[in-house]
This record gives C-alpha cells, sequence and structure tokens, in this order.
C-alpha cells in the first residue's frame, strides 16, 4: 500500500524528513508545504508536490480531501495538533487558546512566547537521527522511564481532561501521526466543556497547549485566536 505524507515545513527539520522518508519509503507519495517559496526550493530534484501555503491553513483546508491514513509530519515551530484543533471547533463551538496552568509538572519544562508548555526528557540538544530506542537515551544510555507520550496523557483528570497524540517514528529523528488521529481528537475534544489541555508527544519530547470551550455555539465570525510562533520547533 502506497503511503501519502504531508511535511508542513521546509525548512532543515522538513528537509531531513523529505530525504529520511523518501528512502525509506520510496514508493511513498509525500507533499511539502511552506509559506516561504525560497524554502521550497531546498525539496526541489525530488519526487515531491511542493505548495506554497501556511501549514495550519493547507491542513485545514484540505482535510477532509484527504484520506484518514495520510501521515502528517510537523516541521514548522508551532504546535501544529493543537492550531488545527482550534480551527477545527470554531463555527461548532466556542474555542479560545487559554493559558497552561502552572501546576503541570515534566521534566525539563519551559513555556513558548504563545504560552504552549514544551517539555523534554534531556536537557541536552538530541541528534537529528536519534533512532527513539524503546527504553534507553542512545546518548545517555540511561533509561527514561516513562515514555513522554504516556507522562503527558497521565496528567489528565476529571477536573482536567487531556487528550495527547503519540508523534511515532517514521525515520530517523522524523515523527508524525495519522490525520484519523486528529479526526478522533476533535471528536473526543467536542464533547468537553472548561478547560481542556492538548499534547503531542513521542517517547522523549513533548508539548502542552491549554484551549477553553464553552457551552455556548460559536457565533458567526467568532474571533477563534490561531497565532503559532512559538519559540521552538514543533512537535
Amino acid at each position: 500500500m502506497t503511503i501519502s505524507f504531508l511535511i508542513l515545513g521546509a525548512g532543515r527539520f522538513g528537509r531531513l524528513a523529505v530525504a529520511r522518508i523518501s528512502q525509506r519509503n520510496p514508493a511513498s507519495t509525500i507533499t511539502v508545504v511552506d509559506g516561504d517559496p525560497v524554502d521550497l526550493r531546498g525539496a526541489n530534484g525530488r519526487p515531491v508536490e511542493t505548495v506554497v501555503r501556511d501549514g495550519i491553513d493547507y491542513l485545514c483546508e484540505h482535510l477532509r480531501a484527504q484520506t484518514p491514513s495520510l501521515v502528517v509530519v510537523p516541521s514548522i515551530p508551532v504546535h501544529v495538533a493543537f492550531e488545527w484543533l482550534l480551527r477545527a471547533l470554531a463555527g461548532k463551538t466556542k474555542v479560545e487558546r487559554a493559558p497552561v496552568p502552572g501546576n503541570i509538572e515534566l521534566p525539563n519544562a519551559t513555556l513558548g512566547r504563545t504560552g504552549d508548555l514544551y517539555a523534554s526528557h534531556a536537557d541536552f540538544l538530541c541528534p537529528d537521527d536519534c533512532p527513539e530506542p524503546p527504553k534507553a537515551c542512545p546518548i545517555t544510555k540511561e533509561s527514561r522511564g516513562k515514555p513522554m507520550f504516556q507522562r503527558i496523557a497521565e496528567l489528565s483528570s476529571p477536573a482536567l481532561p487531556v487528550r495527547c497524540i503519540r508523534s511515532e517514528q517514521i525515520a530517523p529523528g522524523v515523527g508524525g501521526y495519522r490525520m484519523e488521529s486528529l479526526l478522533s481528537m476533535q471528536q473526543q475534544v467536542a464533547q468537553l466543556r472548561g478547560l481542556v489541555l492538548i499534547g503531542t508527544a513521542c517517547s522523549c519530547h513533548g508539548v502542552v497547549s491549554a484551549l477553553r470551550l464553552s457551552a455556548e455555539r460559536a457565533t458567526a465570525g467568532w474571533p477563534t485566536d490561531s497565532r503559532h510562533r512559538p519559540q521552538s520547533p514543533g512537535v
């Protein structure tokens, strides 16, 4: 079966994703989306389709036209699943970005400029070709304990629901998730009200964002906050 990949971002990590995915899955179809045509030139010469467009805009516009098995590879400095969810829920319920509570405990946590919480089992810069072994860090050789996606999911409580998408390794240093994971999360979160935490994580690194859903139905032109400029690359 041919696998389709949607790579959001044509910067350094996007170009690495193109090279490694095309090498590992030569029969796959790859679409690379970036708002900067200059960055997209780095994908030229490879069997990929390139689109000049904001990544989140493209994902929102083409979601229903794509198959649920499409694999999304976030390579832009935003929390892709969260930014997409904000827009996907708008028009159905009143939703807005909210600050992540200050009592969330995750390893080596730091806040981005828009309030997203970034966490990592590593306190050093990881190599860009990490194979993500299941138990021990390949650099320190030490056990990492619970994988980050599990740690984030276990933050969930009746008072503060958490939904976390696992980013699975596609190639060394390249992670992604199927479109059906986004659709499933949308269905779950649409039933909730109040503060909800949304996470995306692999075994070692993760990002957590918060949104608030109101029982009040959205009105036309509801100003969903879609700022997406955090400090570090998206997960």
